[in-house]
This record gives C-alpha cells, structure tokens and sequence, in this order.
C-alpha cells in the first residue's frame, strides 16, 4: 500500500452536522485492517464506532478526546508505514471536507431553518484580553481546536499571537487562557457565594452535549409546527394488575418480569389497529400510515432521552415485548443502540410513573403524530352502582398533531385504549 488514506467523519443520518470524538480505540502506529473500530463518535443521541475502510498503519490521530467535529472532518491519516512523514504532513495541509459534504449541511439547516451553533467555552463571556493578542495577520491556518477557535473570535484575538502547547502546536482553550493572564489580561469567573477565597462560583457552565442539542431542535421543531392538543382521561388498572401479576407467576424464573409498561405497549397497538387513522407519521405534507404498530418507547440517560422502537408490537406475546424492550432499554443507555432500533416509529410512550408523577403532558415526536402520557398508579375513589369504592387509576395524556388527527379521532383511539386497559384479556393472546 502506497496510498495515503483520510478517516473522516461520516454523517450518520441526513440531519448529522457534527459529532464529538468521545474515545480513541487505537493508538497511532497500530496496524488496522478493513472493519477494525478506530475511534467512538457522538451523533445525535447515540455513540457510534468508526471503522476502517483500508488496511495500513495509523499514522497520524487528528483529533483529541472530547472534539466536536463537523461531518466530513479529518479523523485520522492510514498509511503504509514505509511512507514518509513528509508525504503525510503534505497531506494533511492539503486535505479539505468535501464540498459535497458542506452542501449536505447547508441543505440540513435549512429543511429545519434551525442553525447548529456549538457552545462557545464557558470563560469566553467574561474574558478580557489584552489588545496586543489582537493584533496580526491571517490566523485561519493556525493549528487550533474548534472550542479554542471559538473562543479566540468571541474575543478578537489573533491565534498567531498564541503558543499551542498540543501535537503539532495544536492550541487549546487552557492556551489562550494562559497567553491572556501572561499578557495581563485577566479571566472573569462566575461571581461566587458569600465571598471569601474557598467559595466555590454560584454556577457552573455545562455545554450543550450533541444529544441534548439533538432535542432541543427537534422538539422546537415539533412545538412551532406542530399544533398539539391533549385528551385526558383516568382509567382503572386494577384488572390489568391482576394480569400482570399472573403473566408474572406463571413464567419462566429465567424470563424478564412483566411490566405495566409492556401492557400498556400492547394495549396501544391494538388500539391503533383499530384507528389506523392515527398510526401514521406526517412528513413533506404527506400523510404515511403505517400496516403495523412501530412504537417508541421513551428511555431517560443521564444527558437526555432516546426512543427506541418496537417493531409490530400488535403482532408479539407480552412475554416478547418485555424481553425486546429490556433489551432496547439496556442498549439504549449503554449507547449502543443501532440507527434502526431508534428511527422510524408510528407512536410514542412516555411513562413517568416510577417517579411518583400524576399528571403530564408529553411533546410529540416528530414525524410521528401522537405520544400518550403514562403516569403512576394510584389509589382513587370512583363510583360504582352509585357506591363508592377504591380502586386503582393511572392517568393517561394523549398529545395530538391536529393537523393529521382530529378530535373525535384522537377520541376514538382513546376509547378504544382505556376499553382494552379495563378489559385486557386481549392482551395476553
């Protein structure tokens, strides 16, 4: 091998923009073959492993731990190792993202007229700098981080004016946070609690990480577009606890315990099969309904949540639904669901009942067009035969998209769910 190959970042998905670097899996001078994982980037709400397409040696590693990289970005330089390092270093200073690359994002922002801005570091606000690191020349070849190219244009300093202390004079933030107290400029913290030198700042910073970017623009998206409304309901449980529990004593030791979760999964999708008018997703203002109930389940991570998919629920035992959501859960805050365990969907399940919530509305999940509310079980007094009596409720929120479903349609889906939880011998066939 001769060649002198580029790792790049690729776009996982039409919407990708960036990913952050989150783990190196291979150390410059390490031989890789065509498949070998080289480095765990964050896109979206997923980690994902970057693999080789060559066979060769790692030559150069472009990036450090923690980069946020746009698409097309040099990741990494595979080569033979009887290549020189000249060839490699003219490589790489001539080495550009594709433009077919750029043209992708541009046409990303503008679909959801919404621009990806990373975080600016946190002492960039409050920094004053010192005016001979502003003066210079052209600095846009300067070796430098994202963050730290940021923060040098928030504050107008010249990056020439800078000493980088990484590969190659690579300059980071901490760099040009020490040139400017060098140059007697000062950084501004956080104000502190009651003064006093030990007091710890008022606040810290917490930049925004790519999932959490992730929903803040698809939900944005779904609240301006998307006129919600909400059907409200309390429904009894008890008949469905019971189910739950014999379903439970009657299997396998071995097999996962059923939840109200799994339940209500089944019970929705045979509710949607009933009104198939709300089994659908809307997108390019085209109505997709779907044969099968594809349903997202709502998992909370530490930084955010995702929703995996249930594929044809309606059509799996409540044994299969419990053993597939485990395992979508598991993967899900481990990172290492699949782009198709979590695209797609018809309907969403959002269940908030193990933290004691009684009541919520939940944002629909674009392109979908309907999420239902789960909240926790709860003793309440309902009237039967004109006689009081205790039983157990859930309150149930279903949010709408009323441009896709009306009223009495949502209403009908509804119906049809609270039926099947208050009589639920449907579920477990």
């Amino acid at each position: 091998m001769t060649e002198i190959k580029a790792l790049t970042v690729p776009k996982w998905g039409m919407a990708m923009e960036e990913g952050t670097l989150v783990n190196w899996l291979v150390a410059e001078g390490d031989r890789v073959n065509p498949g070998d994982p080289i480095a765990e980037i964050e896109s979206s709400k997923i980690v994902n492993v970057l693999e080789t397409q060559y066979p060769g040696v790692v030559r150069r590693r472009m990036q450090a731990a923690d980069e946020t990289l746009p698409v097309g970005a040099l990741v990494a330089v595979i080569a033979d190792a009887a290549v020189p390092e000249s060839a490699i270093d003219a490589f790489i200073a001539d080495f550009k993202i594709a433009d077919e690359v750029i043209d992708m994002q541009a046409e990303s922002t503008a679909e959801t007229g919404v621009t990806a801005v990373a975080p600016s570091p946190a002492t960039g606000a409050a920094t004053v700098a010192p005016d001979r690191l502003k003066q210079g020349g052209d600095d846009s070849s300067v070796n430098a981080s994202p963050h730290a190219r940021r923060l040098a244009q928030d504050l107008g300093i010249n990056l020439n004016n800078i000493t980088g202390s990484g590969r190659r004079g690579r300059i980071s933030v901490d760099d040009i946070e020490l040139a400017i107290v060098a140059a007697g400029g000062s950084l501004r913290k956080p104000p502190v609690e009651g003064g006093g030198a030990e007091q710890l700042p008022a606040y810290e910073e917490i930049p925004f990480t790519g999932m959490r970017e992730t929903i803040a623009r698809r939900l944005q998206v779904a609240k301006q577009t998307a006129p919600h409304y909400r059907l409200n309901v309390e429904v009894e449980v008890d008949t469905l606890l019971a189910l739950r529990e014999a379903i439970n004593k009657a299997a396998d030791p071995a097999c996962p315990k059923v939840s109200i979760n799994d339940l209500l999964l089944k019970a929705c999708a045979l509710a949607l099969m009933q009104t198939p008018e709300c089994n659908v997703q809307f997108v390019d203002n085209v109505i997709r309904r779907f044969r099968h109930a594809d349903i997202a389940l709502a998992v909370a991570l530490g930084d955010g949540l995702i929703t995996p998919v249930l594929r044809r629920v309606e059509t799996k035992s409540i044994a299969e639904i419990a053993a597939e959501s485990r395992s979508l859960a598991a993967k899900a805050r481990a990172g290492t669901l699949a782009r198709e365990n979590y695209e797609g969907g018809s309907f969403t399940i959002s269940n908030l009942g193990m933290y004691g919530v009684r009541s919520f509305d939940a944002i629909i999940n674009p392109p979908q067009c309907a999420i239902l509310a789960v909240s926790a079980a709860r003793p309440g007094v309902v009237a039967r035969e004109g006689v009081p009596a205790v039983a157990t409720l859930i309150a149930l929120s279903l949010s709408l998209d009323h441009r896709i479903i009306d009223g009495a349609t949502g209403a009908r889906l509804l119906k049809a769910l609270t039926e099947i939880i208050r009589n639920p011998i449907a579920l477990n066939t």
